[in-house]
């Protein structure tokens, strides 16, 4: 098995079926009980320690919440956008004209000089001359 429970029942499973021999002297009677009282004393740190990786995730999945509805009231604003931008198009009686798309990377040409004009490609559909 594997897992943080199975690790849990390991230990409580050796502590519980642990033999303890009885101490001979005041000192061994301190310190076994003290070791005792320091295994708890990790057990409980642990336990703390989950209970705020659980608050902190818990945070997290609140945050994350907040920034998926701020994106989704933006991805909204971006499609009634975009429906606007269409209805225009339609008013105006202009069809879209798709040829005017890029359809070859021209990034090659441009690596020849930035000054150099004279070869100029435009590297977006915006840089396009309509007649």
């Amino acid at each position: 098995m594997s897992g943080l429970g199975s690790h849990q029942e390991q230990e409580q499973t050796a502590s519980s079926s642990h033999v303890i021999p009885p101490p001979s002297s005041t000192v061994e009677a301190y310190l076994l009980l003290e070791a005792a009282r320091a295994d708890r004393q990790v057990c409980l740190t642990r336990k703390t320690l989950a209970l705020q990786i659980i608050h902190r995730n818990t945070l997290t999945l609140q945050y994350n919440r907040l920034l998926l509805e701020k994106v989704q009231d933006e991805l909204s604003t971006a499609d009634q956008f975009i429906g606007h931008v269409w209805l225009t198009i339609r008013k105006s009686g202009h069809p879209v004209a798709f040829e005017y798309a890029m359809r070859e990377d021209y990034s090659h040409h441009m690596e020849s000089s930035p000054h150099d004009t004279s070869s100029y490609v435009p590297s977006s559909v915006l840089d396009v001359e309509l007649d």
